[in-house]
């Protein structure tokens, strides 16, 4: 028995060290690390970090395989005010959510979100493929999965609140615009919107550069994620003109434009308008824009 306990405490004393030297790592590489940095950096053993996960100090990546490791306190401290925290690494960037792993993250933003959670929004969200994810949660009834425009919408589990999401969905939903004469009065082309709500909002915009905030603005509209508003404005000269893109290398990655969006301040004006257009006809947008 004597014998048992003194094992237990020697491993319990290991495991104290053990999370001292990774978090005093983490604090010297920028708070966030892959667990090869750590195994090369450090004298911790490989099982320690192959299992960190379950260490409830230390969070790991959603995204990249679990290969990011960064300590629940800082993921706390500077996640933004849907609980993500994305900071760069030599990959590009790793997702880290203060509710730690895929299935609660996934399940928080479906019961959270004003208008529930489609998969693509949730690849966006998390930077990783996020349908078997949503799947099972339906199939073990946490989260209700109901038919859309198209697409499946993950929506909370309550029967009243699941409404109230998809209600807004349907009002969230871009509206078909398709003139019979381009000439009739009171339509735009998707860029001259682009290029009217720059023109308008450009003294209004502070937290992110005008033409991130014009591109944001055909998204919501069009209803694409954030990798598909990327190519769609390296293909299309007349939206890369609108925005001031001289040349398809010069249009922002999808990566850039999430943080764009992510760096809009709640109550401005701005982001109000950008975040109803996709509900406006554009003439209606490019009034709202401009009040």
């Amino acid at each position: 028995m004597g014998m048992h306990t003194s094992r237990s405490d020697d491993q319990n004393n290991s495991s104290v060290a053990y999370k001292r030297t990774v978090r005093e790592y983490l604090r010297t590489h920028g708070e966030v690390a892959s667990k090869d940095e750590i195994r090369a950096g450090t004298d911790v053993p490989a099982w320690y970090i192959t299992q960190i996960a379950a260490q409830d100090t230390f969070y790991t990546s959603l995204n990249h395989n679990s290969e990011y490791v960064a300590s629940k306190h800082v993921v706390g401290r500077r996640s933004t005010h849907d609980g993500f925290w994305r900071p760069e690494v030599d990959d590009g960037v790793a997702v880290f959510h203060r509710k730690e792993t895929t299935k609660d993250t996934l399940k928080h933003l479906a019961f959270r979100r004003p208008s529930g959670l489609t998969a693509p929004e949730a690849n966006d969200l998390l930077d990783r493929r996020c349908y078997r994810p949503l799947q099972k949660l339906a199939e073990q009834g946490e989260v209700h999965a109901a038919d859309g425009r198209d697409t499946t919408v993950y929506a909370h589990s309550w029967p009243s609140r699941r409404d109230d999401q998809l209600k807004q969905r349907e009002t969230d939903q871009p509206k078909a615009v398709t003139p019979d004469d381009p000439a009739e009065e009171g339509y735009l082309y998707r860029d001259e919107l682009v290029s009217t709500f720059l023109s308008v909002a450009v003294s209004q915009i502070q937290s992110i550069p005008p033409e991130r905030a014009a591109a944001l603005v055909l998204r919501q509209f069009e209803g694409n994620s954030f990798d598909t508003l990327e190519r769609r404005l390296r293909r299309n000269h007349s939206f890369r003109e609108a925005l001031d893109y001289v040349e398809p290398k010069d249009v922002p990655d999808g990566t850039s434009l999430w943080r764009a969006f992510d760096d809009l301040h709640p109550r401005n004006s701005v982001t109000a308008s950008i975040r109803c257009v996709a509900s406006c006809s554009p003439i209606t947008t490019m009034l709202v824009s401009s009040s």
